[in-house]
Parts: C-alpha cells; structure tokens; sequence
C-alpha cells in the first residue's frame, strides 16, 4: 500500500496548497471581479494538470481500475472546489463562441490556463523534491516522456475528435442534479479507454500540453493538430448540435402546447 500513500499524499499537497493559494486571493480581489477569476482559473488549471503527473505511478502499482477510480474522485473533488473554473479550452471556447463570455474574458481565461498548465510541471518537481519515495526522487533527478501510440496515428487523431464530441454530448445530456457525477465518470472512461487501447491520453489541450508536449514522438505542429485542433472539432460541433436539438424542441413547444390546449377544449 506504500505507493497508494505516496501518491495520495502527492494529490493532498496539491490541493491543499491550490485552496491555501485560492483564500489568499480571495482576500486580495473582488467578488465576481474578472482578477479573481483569472486567479481560479489559473490555479484550478495548475492544480488538476499537476495531479496528472502522479497518475503514471497509480497505473504503475494499481492499473487502469486504480486509474479510473483515481481520475473520478480527482474530477468530482476537483469540480467542488474549483470555484467554476473551467479547467479546459475546450470550455472556454464554446463558452465564447455562444456569447456567454465576452472575448475579453476569454482572453483573461485562456491565458490563466496556459500559464497554469505551464505551472504544473513545477510543482509536481517541487514535491518530488521532498525525495517521499524512489519513484518520485527518479521523475525529480531525470524526467523523462515519450509519445507511444497503440494505433496508427490516424486511429489516434480520430479517437480525440470523437472521444471530445462524445465527453460533450454526455456531459451536455446529463441532468443537472448528477452532472459533476456523469462529467467525471466520462471524462474518467474515456482516459482510461485511450490508455488500454490508444497509447496516449489527451481530451483536454491544457492537460495534453502540459504533461505532453515537447516529449519526443511527435513534432510541434502535429501534436498542436492531435491534441489542439482534434479535441476543439469534437466538442464545439457537439456543443452546436446539441445547442440546435434544443433550440428546435423549443421552438415546438408552443405549437405542441396549443395543440393540447385545443384538444382539451374540445373535449369539454
């Protein structure tokens, strides 16, 4: 169980310095200020992407249900304390792109997350530091990555576009009361799928970046297609579909319910 320790206490650290960072900002902006939520985005995207650095060790020791069950918890926890930071551009973007952001905003939001996700990698060196287990004293004295694919690079490139669209389908369909629920046993599937059977993970251009990029495998432009590009045609054309389901079963509403009103007027 020593590994399970190990690493749980990683995530515990992570948290517990992104809330103690969160409460100081708090005490230095406003409520609803557009700094304040600059500094959550910033930190939520920091601390979830610093998480992820620890999961090849669950993996390692505990599999993919040790996986899984880690990356569920992570996000449900995550999604309680996050202060509704978005945590993805994939959010910010769709937010955007339907007018429920403004492109200033969005702007502020996308650049806290790159710099979080940026962030990430040294944090996770600043707790390896403590030398806590071997595991962690290797990935701190000689860090090393490499993109591995499973499936041809094709296989790969259209697993993030699908993958995405289908994350946001779900997540979008799920009722309100359950979806931090439905949000992170999906998003969790779906990772611990591409592991089994796609090699490399992504879903999310934040955390792909910051865990993966610059490892050897693919070049920039590629992997900005793959992880970037990929993901953003996946969940923006869910979220325009879905956005036009819905817009088209309100517009039938009001014939649908003069209908019934007619109907029960005859009837009387």
């Amino acid at each position: 169980m020593e590994p399970l320790y190990v690493s749980l206490s990683f995530y515990v650290s992570v948290f517990i310095l992104a809330e103690i960072t969160r409460r100081v900002i708090e005490t230095l902006t406003g409520p609803g200020t557009l700094s304040r939520r600059f500094a959550y985005e910033l930190i939520a995207t920091a601390q979830m992407c610093t998480c992820v650095y620890e999961n090849a060790l669950i993996i390692k020791y505990y599999g993919l249900i040790g996986f899984f069950t880690v990356v569920v918890v992570l996000l449900i926890v995550g999604s309680y304390v996050n202060r509704g930071a978005f945590v993805s551009p994939l959010a910010s973007i769709e937010a955007v792109y339907f007018g429920r952001i403004s492109i200033r905003d969005f702007v502020a939001l996308f650049l806290a997350e790159l710099i979080g996700g940026y962030m990430a990698f040294r944090w996770a060196r600043l707790i390896w530091s403590a030398g806590v287990s071997h595991d962690h004293t290797a990935f701190y004295d000689n860090f090393y990555c490499k993109l591995g694919f499973k499936v041809p690079y094709v296989q790969a490139a259209v697993f993030e576009v699908v993958g995405c669209f289908l994350i946001r389908y779900i997540i979008g369909a799920a009722p309100l009361a359950t979806k931090r629920f439905v949000a992170a046993i999906t998003a969790a599937g779906f990772l611990t799928f591409a592991v089994r059977f796609i090699g490399v993970p992504g879903l999310n251009p934040i955390v792909a970046s910051s865990r993966m990029q610059g490892c050897e495998g693919l070049s920039i432009d590629w992997f900005i297609f793959t992880y970037w590009i990929c993901p953003i045609i996946g969940a923006l054309a869910a979220a325009i579909y879905q956005s036009r389901g819905q817009a088209a079963a309100v517009k039938k509403t009001p014939a649908a319910v003069k209908k019934s009103a007619a109907a029960v007027k005859k009837t009387n």
